[in-house]
């Protein structure tokens, strides 16, 4: 018996030194030096690739599903400075040198640890080109910190956000410019132009995009927001089909890139190019039998149906709303519109137009208010739907006839003779009140926007 139990415990022995052998063999195999080194290898092998190329062309997606992004030049050194210009600080193109770090932390990271113009995409109250905030309390929702994912064989590195790992992106593309300060000026100088350009009310207010696959082509309206880069294309069908998706928008100097990729047919539209032929701005992608557009059209591409969810009380945002805080936003009124309302109260001596609201949109009769600095008066109206067009209509007022003529170009865009197109694109931020917007059908570079109370 004793001899039975000596033999299985010198079996055991020699197994359990035979498997710790192994997995000694696998260790060495699987990795050549210690964890401590692995890391600074890694580290090192970033650095080494920032500082390798003279500057790098930054693509930057702070978070695709509520933003869209910026485009940026970078040059990194050797003593952890960086230089930077970009499209996003509205205008200040002018390069700035701060510093960057890399390290390590669960992965490698780059880490920018002072302020330049990448940071901006973590100011809290960053504005857009007209100086309305982007969003109180989280701006363009950034980061400081990148983790590093990847880099392919022409030295393009592939970043992610620490926080928004699956909706921001960060992507370093060398440039091989002959002179980096002056091409790097010229291409953000361009970009945001371009940005501009399409954020221009003279340029129309039906955004949209067009889809073309083997099954058709199918339009949406891209209910795009020139504050946050982002747009929402999306389809209703007549039969009350439904279609939306989210899409980050980033402008280079000739081009619109996305995020999300558009995948179509099994082709992925990731670049769009400016249309230069086309007589309103359009953006064009292109693979394999495969397209889509982004641009601005005259008309709507599909019927805009907000008119059928009007309510009993609207306030428009400009000139009111938009002065009472912050919980009031998205303010989706135009700078056509806003000019309008401004060149107006410059040109009247008496008083100035300060609160427009809609009651009874819901009905078929109810009431324009156009509240000024000497009082507020009352419109009747009736409202009548026509080819998805909603047409409002002074039917009576006992307003002075002098105030009646000094805002009469402001009524000829509310009434607009030629009818009205309505969308309800988006609610109030944090809230479930619908925002309205409204474009008077002859003059469609204006647009106002209204929330239901």
């Amino acid at each position: 018996m004793k001899k039975n139990i000596y033999t299985h415990y010198w079996i055991l022995s020699l197994l359990f030194l035979f498997t710790f052998s192994c997995n000694d063999d696998i260790t060495e195999e699987t990795f050549d030096s210690p964890p401590a080194l692995r890391i600074q290898e890694r580290v090192d092998e970033l650095r080494q690739l920032l500082v390798s190329q003279q500057g790098f062309k930054a693509t930057y997606f702070t978070k695709d599903d509520e933003r869209g992004g910026f485009t940026f030049y970078m040059q990194f050194n050797e003593d952890g400075s960086v230089r930077q210009t970009s499209d996003i600080l509205n205008g200040d193109f002018d390069f700035q040198t701060s510093s960057y770090d890399v390290r390590y932390n669960v992965t490698t990271e780059l880490v920018f640890t002072t302020r330049n113009h990448i940071t901006e995409g973590t100011n809290p109250d960053a504005v857009d080109p007209d100086g309305n905030p982007v969003q109180t309390g989280t701006g363009y929702a950034g980061t400081n910190n990148f983790q590093y994912f990847s880099v392919d064989e022409d030295g393009v590195i592939y970043f992610r956000d620490v926080r928004n790992r699956n909706t921001a992106s960060l992507t370093l593309t060398p440039t091989n410019f002959t002179d980096f300060d002056a091409e790097s000026l010229a291409s953000v100088q361009q970009s945001y132009q371009r940005r501009l350009d399409f954020n221009d009310c003279s340029s129309g207010t039906f955004s949209f995009m067009e889809i073309t696959s083997s099954t058709g082509t199918q339009g949406y309206n891209l209910n795009y927001n020139g504050s946050t880069l982002f747009a929402e294309p999306r389809f209703v069908g007549l039969d009350g089909s439904f279609d939306e998706f989210d899409l980050g928008i980033l402008f280079t100097e000739n081009s619109i890139l996305v995020s999300p990729g558009i995948e179509v047919d099994g082709e992925l539209l990731e670049e769009f190019f400016l249309d230069e032929t086309s007589e309103t701005i359009q953006y064009v992608a292109s693979q394999n039998g495969v397209s889509a557009v982004i641009g601005y059209s005259v008309t709507p591409v599909l019927p805009i149906l907000g008119y059928s969810e009007l309510g009993e009380f609207l306030i428009l945002h400009h000139p009111f709303l938009n002065t009472l805080g912050d919980d009031w936003t998205p303010d989706l009124t135009n700078q056509c519109f806003v000019d309008l309302v401004n060149d107006l109260n410059a040109s009247v001596a008496l008083f100035d137009v300060t609160r427009i609201d809609l009651y009874d949109l819901n009905l078929d009769t109810g009431q324009l208010y156009i509240g000024s600095t000497i009082g507020g008066a009352f419109y009747d109206i009736s409202k009548e739907i026509v080819d998805d067009k909603v047409y409002l209509t002074i039917t009576g007022t006992t307003v002075p006839a002098f105030f009646t003529d000094a805002v009469q170009p402001l009524i000829d865009v509310i009434a607009d003779p030629e009818g009205l197109y309505v969308d309800q694109p988006t609610t109030l931020n944090a809230f479930s009140n619908q925002i309205f917007t409204f474009t008077p059908a002859s003059n469609t570079t204006i647009r106002y926007s209204a929330v239901s109370l």
